[in-house]
């Protein structure tokens, strides 16, 4: 039972956080494209 918790924990870190990285990575992709025009 210890197992899953840990296991969802896990789970609900990447699905708040692997959006934000996705976002973040897509911003800097933004800012260098309009820099380099």
């Amino acid at each position: 039972m210890v197992y899953l918790r840990i296991l969802c924990n896990l789970i609900l870190i990447f699905a708040v956080f692997e959006p934000s990285k996705i976002n973040y990575a897509r911003g800097l992709i933004i800012t260098a494209i309009n820099s380099v025009e």
